[in-house]
């Protein structure tokens, strides 16, 4: 079984990978960088590659967040009677397609939002007390009530249209799996 291993070459001190076709191979006698002579040279230690499922699952929940965010782009397109194209802005397009496994496909967005959670250092929570200051910071500034505006604008009304679409189709309390 073909056995791939990390070497750094001691002239240059670039590192490469050398694909080895058996377990017992020489390492290989060139460094690829730069010519050097790396016959001598011991692999980079490393931990064994085991595929884990984990990192695909992370980015199979991107790549549904992004199936589901077109959804609610054309939802939210409907509702409003506008083209789902002015609707972009909702949209998860710009998931990285060169992930390696094991990376999350996720691009952080960089828009006003973000910016504004940069330059005033919110974000992550690390306890209690900064997320009710986070949720206090969000009923002030320039994106005050934003999450509810949203909420009441489109969510509620288009989910009063679907329970009375599902209950005119006698569906309610019916799991379509």
């Amino acid at each position: 079984m073909p056995v791939i291993r990390t070497y750094q070459c001691p002239d240059c001190n670039g590192f490469f990978q050398h694909m080895h076709m058996r377990v017992s191979e020489e390492p290989p006698a060139r460094c690829p960088l730069c010519g050097a002579d790396t016959s001598a040279t011991a692999p980079e230690l490393s931990a064994p590659h085991i595929a884990k499922t984990i990192g695909k699952v992370a980015d199979q929940v991107y790549r549904d967040m992004e199936t589901s965010s077109q959804h609610r782009a054309q939802l939210a397109a409907d509702h409003l009677g506008e083209d789902v194209a002015d609707q972009s802005a909702m949209r998860v397009t710009n998931l990285r397609d060169d992930a390696r496994p094991g990376e999350i496909a996720a691009v952080a967005p960089r828009n006003e939002v973000t910016q504004f959670m940069a330059q005033t250092g919110q974000g992550g929570m690390a306890d209690t007390s900064a997320a009710q200051n986070y949720a206090a910071a969000t009923r002030v500034g320039p994106f005050a009530g934003a999450g509810m505006n949203t909420l009441d604008s489109l969510v509620k009304p288009g989910h009063a249209r679907k329970a009375a679409q599902l209950i005119a189709a006698g569906n309610v309390g019916v799991h379509h799996g």
